[in-house]
């Protein structure tokens, strides 16, 4: 669970894993921001944002502050040039909702991890098209909800497996420093 001190920046090592934590995800965000076209018919533009914070809930619930999400939110409005707030909303959700259920899931198989994911992306990707629908007026396609979703999902395995990876390199790296 998600804690409101921001105790980890008293030892210098667990600022390391924060830091790589806030600079990947800012990475993550503005690539996120680039359409992709295939074809020149379609745009899509998955959700790798959602990736990584569901991974670093999962991964490492402890540098995962409620703040930081927020702003990360706030910094997804502006790089979309959507209203702000969507995302923000969303990604305070997202972790609360994910870090209540943590236990359960990274106690499961790749399987159960990538089905949870799967149902969290198709709440959370339907709460911003609600909430842009509701309070802003923004009427989204069915089929752009749906290539969205579809995208995340396929492209959620290597996106796991590459922050898995990195964050075996962090732990490790923490754990010389300690020694």
């Amino acid at each position: 669970m998600p804690s409101s001190k921001l105790s980890f920046f008293r030892r210098p090592d667990q600022f390391y894993p924060w830091l790589m934590f806030l600079l990947f995800s800012l990475f993550i965000s503005i690539i996120m921001a680039v359409p992709w076209p295939v074809l020149n018919v379609h745009v899509i533009m998955p959700n790798f944002m959602l990736m990584v914070l569901f991974v670093w809930i999962i991964l490492r619930p402890e540098i995962c502050q409620y703040s930081i999400f927020f702003a990360l939110g706030l910094w997804q409005d502006m790089l979309l040039s959507i209203p702000l707030g969507i995302h923000a909303v969303s990604n305070l959700v997202l972790l609360y909702a994910i870090s209540q259920f943590r236990q359960y899931i990274f106690a499961r198989n790749f399987d159960f991890i990538a089905l949870c994911f799967a149902m969290t992306s198709v709440v959370y990707i339907a709460m911003i098209y609600s909430i842009a629908f509701l309070f802003f007026g923004y009427h989204a396609n069915i089929a752009v909800f749906a290539v969205k979703i579809l995208t995340t999902n396929l492209l959620f395995p290597p996106i796991f497996a590459i922050l898995l990876r990195l964050h075996r390199g962090i732990v490790h790296l923490s754990a010389t420093r300690l020694r």
